[in-house]
């Protein structure tokens, strides 16, 4: 019945910990030299009460056997609910005397903050002092109207690539889309290009195509020749190019 008692007494004060943020001495233990986060206490003050309300269900089940073992049936349930009773009101006085030492939290009414201080002469009005009294995040940054936004550097645009299609001395073949698409997809295979030199419409190339080259120029003006190591088409070997000069 004592077991029982101070398992009541242990859930309930688990419960009380949840409900206003109260950090138990025995818990406290456990985190050493470090100071928990709310959170951290709330999850092990869970883990605890479950634990007491388990040992209050065991020892209750393991007084219900001790009397049907010692008395008849009848003697022994009334035993067992004034056992009951009793523990349940010895754990009630105990309570009564130790919550009334804990912490409580008070329900804080949203009061006013610090007082906004404005530099020079300039000046704000009612409604935004009052917002910016309630703390730190409801700062925002000011809205700029046109003449304010012009004054403002233009956002960086993205550099775009400058690609010359036609070059001198150097015939590019058009493609179908189907060809065109196979050749993008046999040059970001690797694995593929090793053991065919190239896809196009489902034929394999001869191998005596010379490999084609590609010229990119960026709009810094930098002109950059390749030439891919292998048998390709002029399509897949301007991918390849774009693809190097965009990373």
């Amino acid at each position: 019945m004592i077991a029982i008692t101070g398992s009541i007494w242990t859930a309930r004060l688990y419960a009380y910990s949840l409900k206003h943020s109260y950090l138990p001495p025995e818990v406290a233990l456990l985190f050493g030299a470090l100071m928990p986060s709310e959170g951290h206490v709330k999850r092990v003050c869970r883990i605890l009460r479950s634990e007491a309300c388990r040992q209050v269900r065991f020892y209750t089940d393991c007084l219900q056997v001790v009397n049907r073992n010692e008395l008849p049936f009848p003697s022994a349930q009334k035993k067992f609910l004034q056992d009951l009773r009793l523990a349940s009101q010895t754990a009630d006085f105990l309570w009564g005397n130790v919550i009334v030492q804990l912490p409580r939290n008070k329900h804080r009414s949203p009061g006013q903050g610090q007082e906004v201080k404005v530099l020079g002469d300039a000046s704000i009005p009612k409604n935004v002092a009052d917002l910016l009294k309630l703390g730190p995040k409801f700062c925002e940054h000011p809205d700029l109207d046109k003449t304010e936004l012009l004054s403002l550097p233009p956002p960086p645009l993205l550099q775009l690539l400058d690609v010359q299609s036609e070059l001198d001395n150097l015939s590019k073949p058009r493609k179908q889309a189907c060809e065109l698409h196979q050749s993008a997809v046999a040059k970001f295979y690797e694995g593929l290009m090793q053991s065919l030199l190239v896809f196009t419409n489902g034929s394999v190339r001869d191998s005596a195509r010379l490999a084609a080259t590609v010229c990119v120029i960026t709009t810094t003006g930098t002109i950059i020749w390749g030439c891919l190591p292998f048998h390709s088409t002029c399509t897949a070997a301007e991918l390849a190019g774009l693809h190097l000069v965009a990373d």
